[in-house]
């Protein structure tokens, strides 16, 4: 079951803005518990590390740096919670890139698979079945990709369930994002800045588990129509 973490607050519009609350970790993914710190020759540096993870308010919301640069103008990370990633993944995939789009995915701290690039409505559709599990599977990392001159839009899942941005479009992103009630913040804590705990996911009906799952989306792919309408 997916928990809260931080302090306790409450989604609110004020003025307009959106107020911070707290993020829904997904189940995949937690901190590291005191009691689980391995001995070693840095072990009392890794438990002040998970002592002060204990403390962090982890947020929903998000960063956003614009670059000014020709390849993209604003980068931005996101925090959204655990039963959101896909919705918000989808959005940003039909609302940034354009009618073409790439898949990337892959496993945890692996080089991601780099797939030809796809009708983007007929990518998306193929993998619109798996959407949930790859939002839920801390040890999968996913996203779509636009890229030509180095000009780049992409949509990034990182292993830690947070999302990574890449725009030549700030505005529409920042529109989606708050379609999507998830306000804008100076600063943001991320899961992967602390010591944490992966753990298996078990996809029902079959109970498969990762690879597999990163197997039955490159298959999808692989059946869509290549870049010349060629399969």
């Amino acid at each position: 079951m997916s928990r809260r973490i931080g302090t306790v607050a409450r989604m609110a519009a004020i003025g307009g803005v959106l107020a911070s609350r707290p993020l829904i970790f997904p189940s995949s993914v937690r901190l590291l518990r005191p009691e689980e710190v391995p001995e070693g020759a840095d072990h009392e540096s890794l438990v002040a590390k998970v002592a002060k993870a204990q403390t962090i308010p982890f947020t929903v919301g998000y960063t956003l740096r614009e670059t000014r640069r020709r390849e993209f103008a604003a980068y931005a990370e996101v925090n959204a919670d655990a039963p959101d990633p896909w919705s918000l993944v989808r959005g940003l995939t039909n609302g940034l890139l354009p009618e073409r789009a790439a898949l990337l995915i892959g496993v945890k701290d692996e080089r991601p698979h780099s797939c030809p690039y796809r009708a983007k409505d007929d990518l998306m559709q193929a993998v619109e079945p798996y959407g949930g599990a790859l939002a839920r599977d801390g040890f999968v990392q996913f996203g779509f990709i636009w890229q030509l001159d180095g000009v780049t839009d992409e949509i990034f899942v990182e292993p830690a369930r947070y999302l990574k941005v890449w725009t030549t479009k700030q505005e529409a992103l920042q529109s989606i994002l708050s379609q999507h009630h998830i306000p804008r913040a100076s600063e943001l804590a991320f899961l992967d800045e602390y010591p944490r705990v992966t753990e298996v996911t078990y996809h029902p009906p079959e109970m498969y588990t990762y690879r597999e799952l990163i197997e039955r989306v490159l298959a999808a792919d692989a059946r869509l129509p290549g870049p010349e309408g060629a399969a």
